[in-house]
């Protein structure tokens, strides 16, 4: 990543003279480059930060950089023990060019034109909504979770097989791309499976090698034969699932994970696990069949059907908010 942010920031010149020759109406960023709000406004340019994490994420984040004294205000944000705080807040001080990355995210924040926008929306993350104004001192956006239609061919051995199972049957396993567990810890996950007896797809990755074939993560997800999903967290993950009604088995391990994890466990969607293979099985049975997995069983479906019935509302709100913003910086400079 330092590597990464190095590159990134050594392309502002090249953005400025695409803006130049494009002279868009707006820009939408990233924390990673909160030099792009600075470059766009030179040329008058409203420019909107835009989040693809939690509400709640940026708000243990600002609050640990802003009121570092306080305890988080939530209790969501506060943890069962301090390593789980210190993995999500870890990131704020990993340093890339000279920067850290809490920095960019207060300077992205400052640079973004009268309102910042997240990945979420209200009836799961009001509280933080509601928060978050204060915090930052601008306007916050929620422009839903934005879940694309499962679509495509379904013919490959994935659909193929889980066809032949029975309706909430199989549990999926995908702790995403970007972590590699260790040996001990694959074995545990290895371990709850088998003692779980419940059929399951296992999206495994390994550093240095290469499987062929690729696992849909949504379109399994969507398959009736799914009945639970064993998740690192990661926010596009939770989206999916939440969006397909698939209650959640939660194992944070990175990041923003824990508090993702937080979200859901409180959203009553998920149960949350450890490392521990008798753990895992336990967990699994209930979220699966348990009587204790009812409610979440429950709550998972209620959720998918409150996402599908809001449609496109929050986003529609999202490009009103942007085009009225355009119109302002318009009349302000004349330009419209």
């Amino acid at each position: 990543m330092p590597a990464l942010k190095t590159v990134v920031d050594a392309g502002s010149a090249a953005f400025g003279r695409l803006l130049d020759e494009i002279s868009p109406d707006l820009i939408i960023y990233d924390f990673v480059v909160p030099w792009a709000a600075i470059v766009a406004g030179e040329r008058n340019i409203p420019a909107v930060l835009f989040f693809a994490n939690a509400a709640a994420t940026t708000t243990l984040f600002c609050h640990h950089l802003r009121r570092p004294a306080e305890a988080a205000p939530f209790p969501a944000l506060r943890f069962e023990g301090e390593n789980e705080r210190d993995v999500s807040v870890k990131m704020l001080w990993r340093r890339g060019n000279g920067k850290s990355d809490g920095e960019r995210y207060l300077e992205a924040i400052e640079g973004s034109s009268g309102f910042v926008a997240f990945r979420s929306f209200r009836e799961i993350e009001g509280k933080y909504f509601d928060y978050l104004p204060s915090l930052l001192g601008k306007e916050v956006l929620p422009v839903g979770a934005l879940v694309s239609p499962v679509c495509g061919d379904e013919d490959n051995w994935q659909a193929e097989w889980l066809n032949k199972k029975p309706a909430a049957s199989v549990v999926f396993v995908s702790l995403g791309s970007e972590y590699f567990m260790t040996n001990e810890e694959t074995v545990e996950i290895a371990r709850g499976l088998e003692l779980s007896k419940f059929s399951f797809i296992w999206v495994v990755r390994f550093k240095g090698i290469v499987v062929e074939g690729w696992a849909p993560q949504k379109r399994i997800l969507s398959n009736p034969s799914i009945g639970g999903f064993l998740t690192h967290c990661g926010w596009s993950s939770i989206n999916e699932g939440m969006r397909l009604g698939v209650p959640m088995i939660a194992l944070p391990l990175q990041i923003d994970q824990p508090v993702n994890a937080s979200i859901v466990v409180d959203l009553g969607v998920a149960l949350k696990v450890k490392f521990k293979g008798e753990d895992v099985a336990m967990c699994i049975e209930e979220v699966m069949v348990g009587k204790g997995g009812e409610g979440v069983r429950k709550r998972a479906k209620e959720l998918s059907e409150l996402m599908a019935n809001k449609g496109d509302e929050e986003i529609e709100t999202f490009v009103a908010k942007m085009e009225d913003l355009v119109r302002e910086i318009g009349l302000a400079t004349g330009s419209n």
